[in-house]
């Protein structure tokens, strides 16, 4: 599908709408699937972010965790490190993404998303922050796996403006 620029569509979100619909709770930070452990009876959470930009930042925006663990649900971390992800480039600017996503992890993602909103959290505002996630983790990867997820990011991010029910955008 064809994607406006990055930059163009930055300045289409209504940022101040996005910061005022903040949850601030304690947080992880870095919260996926692989830092969730289940022992049977209880869940642990591991690998906790220390800090928070400047300063220790015990608190943050739950959006945010919301949108790291769909990030991990949409790239999981062992299906990069065996190479089952490609980018290509075509002429006109073309560019195709591929990437294995196995049938448990989209259905994790289909419970996730159908739990968000029942839970007074706003889905097109997870998948914004998505979006963002991994636009801005892009340049913090070597390559090629750095150019699959700004790719990837600005895909999602195009899909989210394209998504009428999200009111994150200027019209």
């Amino acid at each position: 599908q064809p994607c406006v620029k990055v930059s163009n569509l930055l300045n289409l979100i209504n940022w101040d709408l996005l910061l005022d619909n903040s949850k601030f709770t304690w947080f992880h930070g870095d919260f996926h699937n692989e830092n969730i452990l289940f022992d049977g009876q209880d869940f642990k959470l591991i690998d906790w972010r220390q800090n928070f930009g400047v300063g220790e930042y015990e608190y943050g925006d739950v959006y945010y965790d919301l949108a790291k663990f769909q990030h991990g649900l949409y790239v999981s971390h062992p299906i990069v490190d065996s190479g089952h992800f490609s980018t290509q480039y075509f002429p006109d600017n073309i560019v195709k993404l591929d990437i294995f996503q196995s049938n448990r992890l989209l259905q994790v993602n289909s419970y996730f998303e159908s739990w968000i909103e029942p839970h007074g959290y706003c889905l097109p505002k997870v998948r914004l922050i998505t979006a963002l996630i991994f636009l801005n983790i892009a340049a913090l990867h070597d390559q090629p796996y750095g150019q699959f997820l700004y790719y990837y990011g600005r895909l999602l991010l195009q899909n989210e403006y394209n998504n009428r029910k999200s009111k994150y955008f200027k019209r």
